[in-house]
């Protein structure tokens, strides 16, 4: 595994996020496939992104796992989008295919919460917030 480069997202002053990305690769029926695809598109020219994404991240499969889109956007495939505080491990913002207990008893995790945690179910409609360890929610 190498550092390819270090990547930062962002618009303008108000936020960025910069993360080191490694390169690896996996044996795979047909050579090596990279958990890790980068663009290596030059600022202000035309870019040539594979598949229209910027940043994409693999599983041991080649399926996508995370990408950022070469026109904006951010997707997760297969699981849930979340925002983690600074010092934790569970997310206070979750956008979930799902909701928050079905989630939890699925991987089995446990089905309380800590409040301000707020979940977001597309596939039900639903926004979930946690009140006193439990999940409340409102329909959209």
């Amino acid at each position: 595994m190498k550092i390819l480069r270090n990547l930062a997202i962002g618009a303008g002053a108000a936020w960025a996020v910069t993360m080191t990305v490694l390169l690896a690769t996996v044996p795979s029926h047909a050579g090596s496939a990279p958990l890790v695809y980068v663009c290596p598109s030059v600022q202000g020219t035309a870019p040539q992104c594979q598949n229209g994404q910027e940043f994409e991240v693999f599983d041991h499969n080649g399926a996508p796992v995370f990408s950022v889109g070469e026109y904006g956007g951010a997707a997760v495939f297969g699981d849930n989008l979340g925002v983690v505080p600074p010092g934790s491990l569970r997310p206070d913002g979750t956008l979930s295919y799902t909701d928050p207990v079905t989630y939890d008893h699925t991987f089995g995790l446990s089905t309380s919460c800590t409040v301000p945690q707020l979940w977001i179910d597309a596939q039900h409609y639903r926004i979930y917030k946690c009140v006193s360890g439990t999940w409340k929610y409102s329909q959209l």
